[in-house]
């Protein structure tokens, strides 16, 4: 990896976590974010200033229960983080062996998400703002991702066919900085049916919202007023269990008449 670490006895984990990151190009501007934050918060604390070479499983394994007690799921994202370097360490003969051998300190135990029903969603898309109601609905009608729903421009919609095309995201990172980008996979970049009832709103929040310009945004507000709206919206009607969040695997289900709102807000919350 670099010329410059000879000895892991002379490298600390914090020097070579920034060196660690400075080789990794591939990746995305909010995972680095994402990764400098753990590192700050929640690694850098125990193991920054010690040695690669003195880092212990033992040490890993309390510094993982420690966190997870409160935030389990930040905990196994800080594990990933601290285990993937240690791997390029191990890989760079720094260390004869990883510290990270705690059994599924890896895995992500999401709890399960709440569910609203139909009423639920018509209202809180009523609740909102006139311009931004058709965010709820493609959310929660369409399964788009929040990332996904301000990057929808006119010109992926065909009204004609009934359908949009998921060709762009726009995310914000910590510092407020915007980031579009095509999506992450293949899968990501796809044409979706809209159901009836979401294609004439739609039609409609065009007409009255929107400019002419094939490359107008369909929701044009930052991160931040989204945020904001959804938030009073849910409020509002009395469920602020529900998030918009970066999932889109809304389920409707007629015969009950409920939908795991999956898909209907939150930002990265690095709150922990």
């Amino acid at each position: 990896m670099t010329a410059t670490l000879v000895s892991a006895s002379t490298v600390t984990f914090g020097e070579y976590a920034e060196e660690w990151l400075q080789s990794r190009p591939d990746l995305a501007v909010r995972t680095v974010e994402l990764y400098r934050w753990l590192l700050r918060r929640h690694i850098a604390p125990t193991f920054g200033d010690v040695s690669l070479d003195e880092i212990t499983p033992a040490a890993v394994r309390l510094w993982h229960a420690g966190i997870a007690r409160e935030h389990p799921t930040t905990a196994a994202k800080a594990y990933r983080l601290v285990s993937s370097i240690m791997r390029t360490a191990l890989v760079d003969e720094l260390i004869a062996k990883s510290p990270c051998q705690v059994r599924g300190a890896s895995v992500e135990h999401a709890p399960e998400r709440p569910v609203a029903t139909m009423a639920e969603v018509a209202e809180m898309a009523n609740t909102m703002p006139a311009q931004l109601r058709i965010a709820v609905l493609l959310a929660a009608w369409c399964q788009l991702r929040r990332s996904e729903v301000r990057g929808l421009r006119r010109k992926d919609i065909d009204l004609l066919a009934g359908t949009l095309s998921v060709n762009e995201t726009r995310t914000t990172t910590m510092a407020g900085a915007t980031v579009v980008k095509a999506p992450k996979t293949r899968a990501g970049r796809r044409t979706v049916a809209i159901p009836g009832p979401t294609l004439e709103a739609l039609l409609a929040h065009l007409e009255e919202f929107i400019g002419m310009d094939p490359d107008d945004l369909v929701v044009p507000v930052t991160d931040r007023v989204l945020g904001r709206a959804w938030n009073r919206a849910r409020l509002a009607v009395g469920r602020p269990d529900l998030h918009f969040h970066d999932y889109a695997d809304v389920r409707v289900m007629p015969t009950s008449g409920r939908c795991p709102l999956s898909a209907v807000m939150s930002g990265s919350k690095m709150s922990a």
